[in-house]
C-alpha cells in the first residue's frame, strides 16, 4: 500500500475511534499476526496512535514485530515501541537495544530514537545496554551505541 494512503487510513481511524477503542485494538492485534508486511506496518503505525500510552499488550505485540523479516516493519515497530511503552519499561528497553546491532542502519537509527523516547535520562539499564555495544565489531553498531548513550545519559 502507498505510504500516503496508509497514513490517511491511520489518521482517519484515529479520529473516528479514538485512543483505547478495544474493537479497533483487537483488529490491529489480529492484523499483526498476518503475513502481509504492508498490512502489519499499517497496524503498527496505527497501534501507537490508538493504544493508550503504556498499554502493556500493545508494547508486547509491537515488540514481537521487531523480529519481522521486513525492514520497514521492524523500523515501524521500533518506533512504535518508543511511543507506546511507558518510560523506563525494562522489556521495551531490552527489545529496542537489541536493534542497535541490526545490519540495517535505518533500524539502528530508529532504535536510537525509540530508546530516547522510552528511556528517561540517566536510566542505568539503558546506559549499560548501550555501553555493552561500544566494543561491537560492527562500526554501525558502535556508532548507534554512542548515539544511544548520548540520548539517555544525564547532561
Amino acid at each position: 500500500t502507498n505510504p500516503e494512503v496508509r497514513q490517511a487510513i491511520v489518521g482517519l481511524t484515529a479520529k473516528l475511534a479514538g485512543r483505547g477503542d478495544e474493537r479497533v485494538l483487537a483488529a490491529l492485534h489480529a492484523t499483526l499476526g498476518k503475513n502481509d508486511a504492508s498490512r502489519r506496518r499499517t497496524a503498527v503505525e496505527a497501534l501507537w496512535q490508538l493504544a493508550a500510552h503504556g498499554d502493556a499488550d500493545a508494547v508486547e505485540r509491537t515488540a514481537l514485530c521487531l523480529e519481522a523479516k521486513d525492514t520497514l516493519l521492524r523500523r515501524s515497530a521500533v518506533d512504535a515501541c518508543g511511543r507506546v511503552a511507558p518510560p523506563g519499561d525494562s522489556y521495551a528497553i531490552a527489545r529496542v537495544t537489541l536493534r542497535l546491532e541490526h545490519h540495517d542502519h535505518r533500524v539502528r537509527r530508529a532504535a536510537v530514537e525509540a530508546l530516547a523516547r522510552v528511556t528517561p535520562r540517566g536510566n542505568m539499564e539503558a546506559i549499560r545496554a548501550a555501553a555493552a555495544r561500544l566494543e561491537h565489531p560492527e562500526d554501525g553498531t558502535r556508532r548507534a551505541a554512542v548515539e544511544a548513550l548520548a540520548a539517555v545519559v544525564e547532561r
